[in-house]
Parts: structure tokens; C-alpha cells; sequence
């Protein structure tokens, strides 16, 4: 599933919201991919590295081994600054379920897997 983090002026929450669902839960707990929607018009977004700073990519997987986990990181900039930019239609989209959340939320990881499995 895909995980859409809504942000604006949080440079740092959103920064741990990333690193949260990137590295902590990651792949092993089902998030693909990572959508950042950046509402701070007129400002540069960062990277996907940027947000990813300070963080290890590499940790050790349920079977033991060492791999990259964290899923794709994609920031959507969005053209006005509104509570509502976090549902419009995103092309680069392909997963059937996606969870929606602000930058300041952190769900743990065993949850977010378990309410992915019963919207299965």
C-alpha cells in the first residue's frame, strides 16, 4: 500500500513521518511507496535524501538479513495550499490501497499492518 504524508511549515515533523514509515515500518510492513504532498508554494521541497538524513536505509529484515527496506519517496508539490491537496488525483499511484495521514501522526507499524490486512 501506499502511504500520502500532507505537510506544511513541519519541515521536522515531516522529516520523522518519513523516516517513521519509510525505515521503521517500511516494506516489511507493507508500505510501497511514499507520497509527500509539499503545500508550502513558493518554497523548494526537499528530497527524498534530505528527508531521509540521518537515518539508516539498511536494517535488518524479519528473516535476518541485511537489505534496503525504505519504500519509494515521491513529493507531490501542489499548487495552492489547502487541507483538500492531499486527495487529488496522484498519477504516479499504483497501488488499491492507500493510507492517508498528516506529518505529525505516527502510527506504529504492527496497526498500520493489521488495518491494511482487515481492508483486505
Amino acid at each position: 500500500f501506499a502511504v500520502v504524508i500532507n505537510t506544511y511549515k513541519r519541515p521536522d515533523m515531516l522529516r520523522g513521518a518519513v523516516q517513521h514509515y519509510a525505515n521503521t515500518c517500511g516494506k516489511d510492513y507493507g508500505v510501497a511507496n511514499i507520497f509527500v504532498v509539499w503545500a508550502e508554494v513558493g518554497k523548494d521541497p526537499p528530497t527524498p535524501d534530505d528527508l531521509l538524513a540521518d537515518s539508516s536505509s539498511l536494517r535488518k529484515s524479519k528473516v535476518g538479513k541485511t537489505k534496503s527496506i525504505h519504500p519509494n519517496i515521491t513529493i507531490l508539490p501542489v499548487e495552492k495550499d489547502s487541507l483538500n491537496s492531499r486527495f487529488l488525483p496522484i498519477q504516479e499511484l499504483s497501488e488499491e490501497s492507500v493510507f492517508v495521514v498528516d506529518d505529525d501522526v505516527r502510527v506504529d507499524c504492527p496497526s498500520l499492518l493489521a488495518g491494511f490486512k482487515a481492508w483486505q
